[in-house]
This record gives C-alpha cells, sequence and structure tokens, in this order.
C-alpha cells in the first residue's frame, strides 16, 4: 500500500538587514515572518544583520543553512538586503539554484531587480548551463 504525502507547508527562511538600525531590522524580521506565515508557511529561521559590509554573521548563517536544505523559500525585503555586489549576488543565487531555493522580494519583483542589477542575465544563463530552475519565487 502507497503512503500518501500530507500537505506540508513550505519551509521558510527569514533574512531582514536595515544597515544602523537594530529597531528597524528587528521589525522588518517580524514583518517578513508575518508575511511568510500568512501564505501558509512554516518560518524555520530566522537571521539578521544590523551593519554593511562583510561583517554579517546573520548573512553567513543563511549561507550555512542554504546548504544543509532545511527549507525551501527565502523571504527577502528587496535585493540589495543581499549585497549590491554583482559578484556577490551572483553567488548567493547560483546556491540558492544549486539547493533549489526560491527567493521572495517582499517590495518589488525580484526578477526586475535583478535586471536592474545586472545580475539578471547571468543568473538565468548559469540556471540554463546547470539545469536549475530560476531562484525567483
Amino acid at each position: 500500500m502507497e503512503k500518501v504525502k500530507e500537505n506540508v507547508p513550505p519551509r521558510v527562511w527569514v533574512y531582514a538587514r536595515c544597515p544602523g538600525s537594530y529597531t528597524a531590522t528587528k521589525e522588518q524580521a517580524e514583518f517578513l515572518g508575518l508575511r511568510a506565515r500568512l501564505s501558509g508557511a512554516t518560518v524555520v529561521g530566522v537571521s539578521t544583520d544590523t551593519k554593511s559590509g562583510w561583517n554579517r554573521p546573520g548573512y553567513r548563517e543563511l549561507l550555512h543553512r542554504m546548504k544543509q536544505g532545511d527549507f525551501g523559500y527565502i523571504y527577502i525585503t528587496r535585493m540589495g538586503s543581499l549585497g549590491h555586489s554583482e559578484r556577490q549576488l551572483l553567488r548567493f543565487f547560483s546556491l540558492a539554484m544549486k539547493h533549489n531555493i526560491k527567493v521572495r522580494a517582499i517590495e518589488a519583483d525580484l526578477r526586475n531587480q535583478a535586471n536592474a542589477y545586472s545580475v539578471g542575465r547571468k543568473v538565468e544563463r548559469r540556471a540554463m548551463r546547470n539545469g536549475w530552475e530560476m531562484p525567483w519565487a
């Protein structure tokens, strides 16, 4: 007899970053978590950063957890939360695609933001070359 899979809610990681403001970062994380729960998802983790530059332990924790495959979605406010360097964004989206993780930006369409950062076509080419699905949710 076959086991029937129950409807399992999507598992979401929330990443919030507002450089210089602990309060704004905390509110952003709460808002993203609320949006995820309202969409029927389960929030399995939250990481935050209040600094800019490379000293972002919350971002490093997110990358580490992506490799473990604990979740299928990442909720962010906008792509700038992840970084502004084309190289860094391409690396992030490649990791997401490799582990079949979708990224959802709440404030604006992620695909349009990626094209504005000139990283959209590079992400698409890398996805096609490796047979991965696009990371935009």
